[in-house]
């Protein structure tokens, strides 16, 4: 059963629209390389992501958007993690400002992470 899954690495998916509802479910899961949020309901929401707190290595989750910074916090669990990036869509200025280092509202919940790219999408 995919439930005792544990890597997920998705390289060379730049077309990759949104990730499957229920991956929160997958809590053996210690690798996911990329996460892609959805511009609709349809896909897996941050939250689940946050959820896995078993998983480390690299992530890059990408579209961000306004109103999904309180989903970031989460993310300070996440002591495994060697390398994040989190990649904005665009027009989002205050996303990018919080997670900037060392005044951003948000660094000290990802400062952490030994290897960081911020960027848009």
């Amino acid at each position: 059963m995919l439930i005792n899954l544990r890597h997920l690495e998705l390289f060379r998916c730049s077309g990759l629209q949104l990730m499957p509802r229920g991956l929160g479910q997958l809590t053996n899961l210690q690798t996911l390389s990329q996460f892609v949020l959805s511009d609709d309901n349809e896909g897996s929401k941050l939250d689940e992501v946050a959820g896995l707190k078993d998983s480390g290595g690299e992530l890059e989750i990408r579209r961000l958007r306004h109103g999904t910074e309180t989903k970031i916090a989460k993310l300070k669990e996440k002591q495994n993690l060697r390398s994040f990036h989190l990649r904005w869509i665009h027009n989002c200025p205050t996303l990018l400002e919080r997670c900037q280092r060392p005044d951003g509202e948000d660094w000290p919940k990802i400062q952490h992470i030994p290897v960081l790219h911020l960027d848009k999408d």
